[in-house]
């Protein structure tokens, strides 16, 4: 019986090994915001890594199926008009990314997904999540906080469009036209709610055409 429970035991404990010795870590956090006000934010991981998003009140928390390198700072300060701070804790093999938001968002205002390690680019696996809250079109008036704390709305006045008719002749002979999809690559663009990349849908259209 006692030899069993050493066998046992033992096992346990190859397991318990096996599985730390294999579980994902996490590299680098990074946070960015985008010219329509999207807030961004980019966990390196050293391989493919679970996550989920939650919420506690106004605070986001992602969390990640793994372990957090020493080297990886827990506090960040953000400039965002959505949230201001984030910061990492880990425990028994999950890291949890906490950003306490401005206000309270729903569903339809953030979004995850993750994107496969890139050799090419030398990029590793990634889980990203966009908060949109926020969001503005790429045409609005960005807004800028200067140093004495109030927000203002640049206005700076937008190039008058030229009513120049431009025309060619000749055809299409000795002409070359070139489609760019856009995106591609480790770069998927903007994500479906279903996890369509807009890299595919472009690239199928300007096959197509």
């Amino acid at each position: 019986m006692l030899k069993k429970l050493v066998f046992v035991f033992a096992l346990v404990s190859c397991l318990m090994f096996s599985l730390t010795a294999f579980a994902s870590e996490i590299t680098d956090v990074r946070w960015g915001v985008d010219k329509t006000n999207v807030l961004r934010f980019v966990v390196d991981c050293d391989k493919p890594t679970g996550y989920k998003i939650t919420f506690d009140g106004n605070t986001m928390l992602i969390t990640m199926d793994a372990d957090l390198n020493s080297k990886v700072g827990r506090a960040h300060k953000i400039k965002s008009d959505i949230a201001n701070e984030m910061r990492l804790d880990t425990s028994e093999g999950k890291t949890v990314l906490k950003v306490p938001l401005q206000k309270a968002i729903g569903s339809k205002d953030y979004k995850g997904f993750t994107l496969k390690k890139d050799p090419v680019t030398k990029r590793p696996d990634r889980i990203v999540i966009d908060v949109m809250a926020n969001k503005r079109q790429a045409s609005e008036p960005a807004k800028t906080t200067p140093a004495g704390g109030k927000t203002t709305t640049d206005k700076t006045p937008t190039p008058a469009v030229s009513k120049t008719a431009y025309r060619t002749s000749g055809g299409l002979k000795d002409k070359r036209i070139t489609l760019d999809a856009g995106h591609g690559g480790s770069d998927p663009g903007a994500v479906g709610a279903k996890g369509t990349k807009e890299k595919d849908i472009t690239l199928k259209i300007t096959q197509k055409v």
